[in-house]
């Protein structure tokens, strides 16, 4: 008879299994798999419990009760009512329920009365199961199933409340232009790190702000992840939109302890930079590290910490200190050559090498012509089919994931992409199973390697322009 647990160890939570026994022989009850002495002292209030609750303890049997993962050290708190629950299950006196559907969570009192522990910190339990536990546990959980239990006596009423899910926010626009349709679904889709370069008013902007608004729901290990560092309530993807003038230790993280910065609240979701080229340099270098390893880590004097930071990055700028310059544009700007080429070198090469598109806008009026409902129905049709293949995004897709035939197109083109390295690479074949994606195509087309392969260069030509010399 097993029934699973929560058990905290270095400030994490984990599953573990209470799983009981019975042997004849003398009235004993043996823990097994390092249980506390705390533990061990709740045989005698499962007892009085059982007593005051018209409930019979097994007699003349030896109860083993085993608690795995054998190889950790087991916390009191919680425990000890999935040992009372393995108990009357194994002598037909608990309710008709799958345990395999519950994390069972709770101390139990002389009298029979359930508690929620007072652990300090949120919960974290798989999406599929329900805890059940007693009073207490509004301020700790969040995002599953809850069943709350008075005391022993009340088995028998054990049934599923709803998850409570994020919504989706509302759109901030109602029309869009075919330019900021075709960015919008691949940053949507695929999340790719981008930086979106333009004049003023070509339309950045409308881009940056809806994007949130496309992207998928945060996903479960977001939700416990920010609930648990934040004490914060998703309402949606988590989103980090942090001003020009932030320091960088606020940006990585910093502090003694060390604490997390900017883009570890970005994890799970998009860290949007407004006006990147405006950020010190030192703020934008530090994202580096995550954007290549997910992760970010801090050390200061002899304390080190290492930080969660799976984010998506979207930048905007404008290409010229005017904001009026545009590539392949007459200058038209009253800086000279020299300090418009400065905007781009504020950024490095490594740090430009890990964006992986560059979406450059007109300083022309487009049509808006592609409503909001139109572009999220193809939007989430594509979210959807990555659901079904097991994708959370594209943005980390690479060469060894494609199937032998999609590799020898990539290679073939690959010989005439001199200009690559391999991040840029890498960056087109995510963004050919993005196009893909779009097109309800489970497998990569030739046709969606010959967008990717095209876009890619013209980015890469348009940024060269742009840092390279004005025409």
């Amino acid at each position: 008879m097993k029934i699973m647990s929560l058990n905290q160890s270095q400030n994490r939570w984990s599953l573990i299994h209470v799983e009981v026994s019975f042997i004849p022989g003398i009235p004993q009850v043996h823990f097994l798999g390092q249980a506390d002495s705390v533990l061990k002292e709740s045989v005698f209030r499962i007892k009085s419990a059982f007593r005051n609750c018209g409930l019979e303890f097994p007699k003349a049997q030896q109860i083993i009760v085993n608690l795995t993962p054998k190889h950790v050290k087991k916390i009191s708190p919680g425990i000890e009512l999935a040992v009372a629950l393995a108990i009357l299950k194994m002598t037909g006196q608990g309710p008709d329920w799958n345990p395999s559907d519950y994390v069972v969570y709770g101390d139990i009192s002389l009298i029979g009365e359930i508690q929620f522990p007072d652990v300090g910190r949120p919960l974290q339990i798989p999406s599929h199961l329900s805890l059940l536990s007693g009073p207490g546990f509004e301020k700790y959980t969040e995002g599953f199933c809850l069943q709350n239990l008075n005391d022993l006596r009340n088995l028998k009423k054990l049934e599923k409340h709803d998850h409570h899910r994020p919504m989706r926010p509302e759109a901030t626009v109602s029309k869009l232009t075919s330019r900021q349709a075709e960015v919008l679904e691949i940053l949507a889709v695929g999340e790719h790190h981008a930086l979106l370069a333009g004049s003023q008013g070509s339309g950045k902007s409308v881009v940056f702000d809806a994007l949130p608004t496309y992207l998928k729901p945060p996903l479960e290990e977001s939700i416990y992840f920010h609930r648990l560092h934040f004490s914060k309530s998703l309402t949606w993807r988590p989103v980090a939109r942090p001003h020009h003038t932030i320091p960088p230790q606020s940006m990585v993280g910093g502090g003694v302890p060390p604490k997390p910065g900017e883009i570890t609240r970005a994890h799970g979701g998009a860290l949007l930079l407004d006006e990147m080229m405006e950020f010190k340099p030192q703020a934008l270098e530090g994202l580096r590290e995550a954007l290549s390893h997910h992760e970010i880590t801090v050390s200061r004097g002899l304390q080190s910490e290492t930080f969660l930071a799976h984010f998506q990055l979207v930048a905007t700028t404008n290409l010229c200190p005017c904001g009026k310059w545009v590539p392949g544009k007459i200058k038209n700007c009253g800086y000279n050559e020299r300090r418009c080429l400065s905007t781009l070198q504020k950024l490095s090469g490594p740090l430009l090498d890990r964006l992986q598109g560059f979406f450059f806008f007109q300083d022309k009026m487009e049509k808006w012509d592609i409503s909001d409902s139109a572009l999220r129905k193809k939007i989430l049709a594509a979210q959807d089919l990555q659901n079904k293949q097991g994708r959370n995004h594209n943005r980390d897709f690479k060469e060894e994931d494609l199937f032998p035939e999609e590799a020898q197109v990539w290679k073939d083109r690959l010989s005439v992409l001199s200009i690559s390295s391999a991040r840029r690479r890498q960056s087109c074949v995510a963004w050919a199973r993005t196009l893909a994606d779009l097109d309800q195509s489970e497998r990569i087309q030739k046709r969606h390697f010959e967008k990717a392969f095209e876009q890619t260069v013209q980015n890469y030509q348009n940024l060269l322009k742009w840092g390279g010399g004005l025409d």
